[in-house]
C-alpha cells in the first residue's frame, strides 16, 4: 500500500509557508476540514518523514519507486491547484515517484468518480483538490461518498492519496 508512504512524502508545513503565505492549515482527512460537521478534533496530518516514506516504498515492492498520474482540480474558485499540484509531485519525485500531473475540472474528473466501478483512468491513482474553508454538509461530501441501501461508501481506488491544503 502507498497511500502512507506518499503522504509522509511531502513537507505541508513548507508548503503552506510557501504557497499560502503560511495562512491556512494542511487538510488531514479528504474531502472534509476543521470547518465540516463531526470533523475529528484530535487528528493530525501526516508528519514530513522522507525516511519513512523510502523505507516504506521499499517494503510495499517499490524500491526504485513507480509512475503515477495526480489529477489536480480547484474547487470554490481556488486557482492554486497546479502550484500545489507541483509542489507535491516534486516532493514524490524527489522519492523516485515519477508523477504526471493531470489538470482537469471538477466537472470533469466527477463523471470518472462516482462512476461504478470508477473509471479506469483514477483507478490506483492520486488526485488532490484545492478549496477555500467553507463549512462542508452532506450535500459538499455526496461528489465523494456514493450513496446505497447498505451505507455510505467512499468513492475511492485502493492507494489514492488524499491531498488537500485549506485556505
Amino acid at each position: 500500500e502507498v497511500d502512507k508512504p506518499l503522504n509522509l512524502a511531502f513537507n505541508r508545513d513548507n508548503i503552506l509557508k510557501a504557497l499560502f503565505a503560511g495562512k491556512g492549515q494542511p487538510a488531514v482527512i479528504f474531502p472534509s476540514s476543521t470547518l465540516s460537521i463531526g470533523y475529528p478534533k484530535d487528528l493530525k496530518p501526516y508528519p514530513y518523514d522522507p525516511a519513512e516514506d523510502k523505507k516504506l516504498l521499499v517494503q510495499a515492492g517499490y524500491p526504485n519507486g513507480f509512475d503515477i498520474r495526480l489529477y489536480a482540480f480547484p474547487i470554490s474558485g481556488f486557482n492554486g491547484h497546479k502550484d500545489l499540484a507541483e509542489a507535491i509531485a516534486g516532493y514524490w519525485e524527489a522519492n523516485g515517484v515519477k508523477t504526471t500531473i493531470i489538470l482537469t475540472d471538477l466537472g470533469a474528473i466527477r463523471p470518472k468518480y462516482v462512476a461504478e466501478p470508477p473509471h479506469p483512468d483514477i483507478l490506483g491513482q492520486a488526485m488532490m483538490f484545492a478549496t477555500t474553508g467553507r463549512l462542508n454538509g452532506s450535500d459538499d461530501l455526496s461528489i465523494f461518498w456514493h450513496y446505497t441501501p447498505k451505507g455510505n461508501q467512499r468513492m475511492a481506488a485502493k492507494g489514492e492519496i488524499d491531498v488537500q491544503m485549506e485556505r
